[in-house]
């Protein structure tokens, strides 16, 4: 497929929008995009960026997304410690009266 085909402009000037768009999303502040952000955004949809700079625009929207992950895994890490700490109750535990909240609350948050 040619360069100059029309569908393919059509399919990286949709890919830049999306691109753009993902940016405003990843880098607004509570949910307001500033200045900066609205002009990054522009510029990632006019296409004034050369390859090696549309490339760090990727790199800019995947360090918010590797430090999401991490702190998902760390947050993943201390409920299975936690959990793990709290062992599975046994069947007494988890029987009998209900006025009895220790027994029936081995999470202890009641």
């Amino acid at each position: 497929m040619p360069h100059n085909d029309s569908s393919t402009i059509t399919a990286y000037q949709n890919g830049l929008k999306e691109v753009a768009n993902e940016y405003a999303t990843v880098f607004s502040r509570n949910g307001q995009t500033t200045d900066a952000v609205r002009a990054r955004a522009q510029s990632i949809l006019d296409g004034d960026l050369n390859p090696s700079q549309l490339q760090q625009v990727l790199n800019e929207l995947q360090q918010p997304a590797r430090i999401a992950i991490t702190g998902y895994e760390q947050d993943v890490d201390d409920l299975t410690t936690k959990t793990t700490r709290l062992g599975t109750p046994s069947s007494s535990s988890t029987s009998g009266s209900t006025s009895d909240t220790s027994s029936n609350d081995p999470l202890g948050i009641l």
